[in-house]
């Protein structure tokens, strides 16, 4: 009788925990590591949370098998990063949470204190900065001299922007959702077609790309960058040929899985339009007496001007009452001569001196405002090359890698 008295006072006090096996359940397998049901449900919170998409039960319940999808590549990653002895301190974590602190406007240190009220523990968000920490370290180590950059790199590419001058350029972001096998194209098509339609209802791109996007650029909330539309395959090309700056395109069938597009910019490559550009300018104006001096006056300006300030100065010591400063002007409005020669302009110099009546004229440069089309090739910075390729390569040899540890590893996903 004490002896079934016990049993039943034990069968009580584990009733609890029978509840909770229930309620969290494996939802995969990576190796020896287990992905949970509750891991599963925890980032779908972090997904809504983060994109303010409205928590529709139909969208969960279609989204669950991609969210399981992408936490089975952060345990890859996480794995591969251990088998590289590749560690992340707690600094790191905590540089980590504090950019994301900046990017959502959360007072410092008030993000695990934030997330705890919806119900999102610290080991969740560790766990995702883990990954992504630990995978960029890994491809630091394995490819950084695959990633090296050099000078012969920048002159091909700054050669490519020659031939393509003219050309519509755009700049992109990206959300890819992978098929790794002919049993998932169905699925993954679902669920590509329920992230587009809550895009086109608001939802933040940004954070859809963070959370979802099996791609390298989710890190960088799916920024691909500018791409000149040949270099996209050609159905993705006519697709965004007939869309508008801010457009989301379609879920559209890629080599790797299912890709939606997001053209958040779009120029022409090397051509500067001067009716859309209006720039601050001094003028300093020399009454012409003749050629001698003349080339004293240009050489006085020459060797003192630096920048507006100084033009400004040197005017009012030489007497020159005709200069002055000019602003807004709408480089469209000028005569021919003096557009190319005030677009060839960087702040703070002046053009060489541009008779005009009886007079010669001197144009410093003090402020230009630019449309987002210009793109000049010729002044192209090679830093910014360098930054560009650098981003593009890393972006291909992370997915490279990634593809082969998926083939490698053992997986068993639990059907939910």
């Amino acid at each position: 009788m004490i002896r079934l008295w016990i049993l039943l006072v034990l069968a009580v006090f584990m009733l609890p925990v029978f509840h909770a096996q229930a309620q969290t359940s494996i939802a995969a397998r990576v190796g020896d590591e287990i992905i949970t049901t509750h891991d599963v449900e925890t980032r779908l919170r972090i997904v809504f949370l983060s994109s303010k998409m409205p928590e529709d039960e139909r969208v969960k319940t279609q989204l669950r098998q991609q969210v399981r999808e992408l936490l089975i590549d952060e345990e890859i990653q996480r794995q591969v990063a251990k088998r590289e002895e590749i560690t992340v301190n707690d600094a790191d974590i905590k540089k980590t949470f504090t950019a994301i602190e900046q990017r959502n406007a959360i007072a410092l240190g008030e993000l695990i204190p934030e997330m705890a009220k919806k119900g999102i523990d610290e080991t969740t968000l560790k766990k995702q900065v883990l990954a992504t920490l630990g995978w960029q370290r890994v491809m630091q180590k394995n490819y950084q001299n695959q990633m090296i950059i050099s000078d012969d790199d920048v002159a091909i590419e700054k050669a490519r922007m020659e031939r393509n001058q003219g050309k519509t350029e755009y700049y992109l972001s990206e959300i890819l959702l992978f098929v790794n096998a002919p049993n998932q194209e169905d699925e993954m098509r679902k669920n590509a077609t329920i992230l587009y339609d809550q895009l086109i209802k608001g939802a933040r791109f940004e954070s859809v790309a963070r959370q979802v996007s099996q791609s390298a650029t989710a890190a960088n909330g799916g920024v691909i960058g500018w791409v000149v539309a040949d270099q996209l395959p050609v159905d993705v090309q006519k697709i965004i040929a007939r869309m508008d700056k801010g457009a989301i395109t379609q879920p559209i069938r890629t080599q790797m899985g299912y890709k939606i597009y997001k053209i958040n910019d779009q120029r022409l490559v090397g051509v500067v339009l001067h009716n859309q550009t209006t720039v601050d300018v001094f003028q300093t104006i020399v009454p012409f007496v003749d050629d001698a001096k003349a080339v004293v006056a240009s050489t006085d300006i020459k060797d003192t001007v630096k920048d507006c300030a100084s033009a400004e100065s040197l005017a009012k010591a030489r007497g020159y009452a005709a200069s002055g400063y000019s602003r807004g002007v709408s480089v469209g409005t000028m005569p021919k001569a003096v557009q190319e020669q005030v677009m060839k302009l960087k702040i703070g110099q002046t053009t060489p001196p541009m008779p005009m009546e009886d007079t010669l004229v001197f144009i410093t440069l003090c402020a230009q405002s630019n449309p987002a089309y210009v793109n000049t090739v010729v002044d192209a910075d090679a830093e910014n090359i360098k930054r560009a390729l650098f981003s593009e390569r890393a972006t291909q040899l992370s997915q490279q890698l990634l593809r082969r540890e998926r083939e490698n590893a053992v997986i068993v996903r639990v059907t939910p």
